[in-house]
Formats: C-alpha cells, sequence, structure tokens
C-alpha cells in the first residue's frame, strides 16, 4: 500500500505535485496555528516596536535587529496578518527546496521527498507560527542559493543584499559564495569572478545604503549591519557561562556595560574587548565551551526547560533526529563523490555552525540548516529507494 502511494507521488505530474505539496504544507501550518493561536515570543515585541519606529521616522530603539522584519510587520499590521504571511512563505519554502534538489542532485525523487518532508517538519512548522524572522530569512537565503546555483547573479545579488537586511548571520559568507561558487561550479574565469563578485557588492551597498545612513546618524559611527557582536561574544564567553547558552542571568550578566557605557558602540566593544581577554585567559574552559555549545547546537531536542516535556522530545527525535541521522548516512556513502555540487552547502552549514562555537549556541541558530540536512537525508532515502 505505501509503495502504490509513493508510486502516484513520484510519478503524478509535476506541477500537481508541487500544487500538491504546497496546499498541503499550508493546510498543517494552519492546523497548527488554530491549535496554537497565542504563540509569542518577546523578540515579536521588539520586531513590531521596531516597525513603528521606522515609519514614525524615528531611530529604531533596539541596537541588535536589521531592519527588513520590522518593516514587513509593520505592512502587515496585526499578529494574524505576520502569522498568515509567514505561513505563506514557509509553505513556499517547500516548493523552493524542491526546485534547490533538483538543481542540484538532477534526481526527481529526492526533490519531492525533500519537499514532503519540509511540508510536515515540525520545527518549519513551529517557526511559522512563531512571528520570528526564521521563515522569512530561511526562505530568502535559500533563494539566493538557488539563483546563485542557476547563474542568476543578479537576482542572487538583490536576494541576498536583502536577507541581510533580515538578519545578517550570512553578511561575511556571501561574498565568498559569489567567488566559489561561479570558479568550481560554474568554471567561470577570473575576470567574470570578478564581474560577479562586484556586481553583489554593488547592489547590496545601494540596497544597504539607507540603513547605513540610519546607523551613523544614531551612534555617530559606521555601523554596517548591528551591535549584537559584543553582547553574543560575552554572552557565550565569560565566567558564569557553564552551559554553553544564553540565557541573562544564568549564563551571563551583562547589566554594568549598561550601567557604565551609554554610549551602544563604546559598550559593544567593551563586552567584546572582555569576551576576547576571557576567551584568551581561559583556553581550557573555552574549549570546554566549545564542545558544550557543539552538543547543543547539534541536540536532538529542544534545550530550553519550556520544551523538555517528553511530547517535545519525541517530536524533534522523530523529525529532526531521523533527518540528522540519514544526512549522516548520506556523508558516508555520498560527501566524497558529490563534494563539488554541495560543497557551498557544507559551507552555509559549517559557517553556521562555527558563529554558534565561538558566541551562543541554540538549536533556534541551527534552524536555517536544517533545510540542508533534509536535501542530504532525501538523497539518500532516494539512493535506498534504487537499491530495492
Amino acid at each position: 500500500m505505501i509503495s502504490n502511494l509513493e508510486n502516484k507521488i513520484y510519478y503524478l505530474d509535476k506541477k500537481k505535485f508541487l500544487l500538491f505539496v504546497f496546499l498541503g504544507a499550508i493546510l498543517v501550518r494552519l492546523g497548527c496555528f488554530l491549535y496554537l493561536p497565542n504563540l509569542e515570543f518577546p523578540d515579536t515585541k521588539t520586531y513590531i516596536l521596531a516597525g513603528n519606529e521606522i515609519f514614525s521616522g524615528e531611530y529604531i530603539s533596539n541596537d541588535w535587529y536589521m531592519p527588513l522584519y520590522p518593516i514587513y510587520t509593520y505592512l502587515l499590521s496585526s499578529h494574524l496578518g505576520i502569522k498568515i504571511a509567514d505561513i505563506f512563505i514557509s509553505s513556499l519554502t517547500v516548493i523552493l527546496l524542491y526546485h534547490l534538489s533538483k538543481t542540484i542532485f538532477l534526481n526527481e525523487y529526492a526533490a519531492r521527498f525533500s519537499a514532503i518532508v519540509l511540508a510536515v517538519y515540525p520545527f518549519s512548522i513551529f517557526y511559522s507560527i512563531s512571528m520570528l524572522t526564521e521563515s522569512l530569512f530561511v526562505f530568502a537565503y535559500l533563494l539566493g542559493v538557488y539563483y546563485l546555483y542557476n547563474r542568476k547573479y543578479i537576482l542572487s545579488s538583490l536576494i541576498f543584499s536583502l536577507t541581510i537586511l533580515i538578519k545578517p548571520i550570512l553578511f561575511f559568507l556571501i561574498p565568498l559564495l559569489f567567488i566559489l561558487i561561479p570558479k568550481f561550479l560554474h568554471n567561470s574565469s577570473a575576470k567574470n569572478i570578478l564581474k560577479t563578485l562586484t556586481c553583489y557588492l554593488f547592489i547590496c551597498a545601494i540596497i544597504m545604503t539607507p540603513w547605513w545612513i540610519h546607523n551613523y546618524q544614531r551612534y555617530d559611527n559606521f555601523v554596517p549591519i548591528t551591535l549584537i557582536g559584543g553582547y553574543v561574544l560575552y554572552s557565550g564567553n565569560n565566567s558564569l557561562n557553564e552551559t554553553g547558552g544564553g540565557l541573562k542571568g544564568r549564563d551571563f550578566d551583562p547589566s554594568i556595560y549598561f550601567v557604565n557605557f551609554s554610549d551602544p558602540v563604546e559598550r559593544d566593544r567593551a563586552m567584546m574587548d572582555d569576551a576576547i581577554s576571557y576567551i584568551k585567559s581561559n583556553p581550557l574552559k573555552t574549549a570546554e565551551l566549545v564542545v558544550k555549545k557543539f552538543v547543543r547546537f547539534w541536540n536532538i531536542w529542544p534545550n530550553a526547560n519550556e520544551y523538555s516535556a517528553v511530547a517535545y522530545k519525541l517530536i524533534s527525535v522523530l523529525s529532526y533526529g531521523i533527518i540528522l541521522l540519514f544526512s549522516i548516512f548520506y556523508i558516508f556513502n555520498f560527501g566524497r563523490i558529490q563534494l563539488t555540487p554541495t560543497f557551498p552547502l557544507w559551507l552555509i552549514i559549517i559557517y553556521i555552525m562555527s558563529i554558534s562555537l565561538v558566541t551562543i549556541s541554540s538549536i533556534r541558530y541551527r534552524f536555517p540548516i536544517e533545510p540542508i540536512l533534509i536535501l542530504f537525508a532525501s538523497f539518500w532515502v532516494s539512493s535506498k529507494r534504487k537499491e530495492v
């Protein structure tokens, strides 16, 4: 029976399949939204406040967030509007993952399987109804990767630049992708690679300029993204931190910096300097924390106490846990063989993980790479199907 259903899905017309999986993703997310209609996090209030400040002609009072998601929340005007939009974008990501998989692996079964998995993936569903940046950010950066793989350099430059305005975590990696993907996947000449990189930098500069002006007027300094760097580095590297997490009051206490430094730029530098000093003075403790952060990052169930119930752990193990296991199988079976077409994805995984190992670690920060793990796991599953 399962085999018959599998064959029907596989041989279904592509457009019908994508419509089917897209609508299925929407229905699943809407169902969970109706079950958890009041799911909200403190970050959401900050996004909404920042959006109101932008459209009131004020400076954003928060030093840590980029402006695009606050603008997005303001334009959607209500919690319901934000959640419906996030659900729609999260469901679109299902279709995008299909196309990205097909581009990289040229395997229809793997592409369809990855789309189905993401459609019902609990963490994707959770973030789609949480009013956080994750759904929009993941869609945007995967779209940028997809266009870059397909030589759509201008579109990719535009999307990646907007992605930075949502969440700046890939700010330093993106230029490298515009060098390495054309070089190793497209066999571009050095001259064309330089043109591609220049195109990205030019488009990025144009899109980022209003934000740079805002920051210069507010801080009287050039701040290219945000002032969260020192805060998160200190959060994960200080005498209080024993877990590798970033829970204020348990893992760190920043209050003295807010008392001693009224200037946000000076405060950020002070926290950065103290964190670096702590790392240099405590190499063994730092190494121990890196191990703990690694475990937290790849943990097969949530780290937070509020999600420690057996039901949450079971859902996580049966979804992410299986995806992680199958991804490991993929590495051993195909990692070396398919290193060339997949190395940009590995760069993204290693880069995002490395930031967590240096600063603070949370499964929330892991979520952007989980669609990539789904791609790997789905290809491994497709290889087992051929063997059968």
